[in-house]
């Protein structure tokens, strides 16, 4: 699953990036998503508005740093996706105070999303 603020980053990538290298590996995957049975996640209008209150919780709380404003939209539409992990490789999610955030989750009645790293996520199915 994809969602809404990755999808974007991703054409932000595509079309604006400084490194000719991250503007090629962002076409690449908008170009085989649904090659590769990546589905696009789309949020009502409601459900926008809870994942920006909800990532607007996280930098409150410092989960995030706050110029971190897309991370924190990324980890909520995964909670509102009632995705069980978020993998990722960047050490903004990683780093995260796993009880801080799981009580956040909880707070906002909506099932947590768990950082993990691929390499850890592949150990873990071997």
């Amino acid at each position: 699953m994809a969602s809404p603020t990755v999808l974007a980053e991703l054409h932000e990538q595509s079309v604006n990036s400084t490194t000719s290298r991250k503007r090629d590996l962002a076409r690449i995957v908008l170009a085989n998503i649904l090659a590769w049975d990546v589905i696009p996640l789309h949020l009502s209008a409601v459900e926008t508005a809870i994942a920006e209150r909800l990532a607007n919780r996280f930098l409150e709380l410092r989960l995030l740093p706050q110029d971190e404003c897309n991370d924190a939209l990324i980890l909520a539409e995964a909670a509102l996706a009632k995705a069980p992990l978020l993998v990722t490789s960047d050490k903004h999610f990683l780093d995260m105070d796993e009880d801080a955030l799981a009580l956040a989750f909880s707070d906002a009645d909506l099932p947590a999303a768990h950082p993990v790293h691929p390499k850890a996520l592949l150990r873990a199915m071997r």
